[in-house]
């Protein structure tokens, strides 16, 4: 059987790891929001990247 300041120590890392994940979950899902937000291809890169799938599908064939 635990003692009860081994209990109580288990107690307090459960409620820290808890706390841990609570937060990374968090930031995980800033992280999503704000990624979805940021268009991946902006209007000054488009160009650049339709002319360089170009160029590779020229070399492929």
């Amino acid at each position: 059987m635990k003692s009860e300041k081994q209990f109580w120590y288990e107690v307090g890392q459960n409620m820290r790891l808890a706390r841990e994940k609570r937060k990374a979950n968090e930031r995980e899902r800033e992280h999503a929001e704000k990624a979805r937000e940021e268009p991946i291809v902006t209007p000054d890169i488009a160009p650049k990247l339709r002319a360089a799938l170009e160029k590779a599908k020229g070399s492929i064939k």
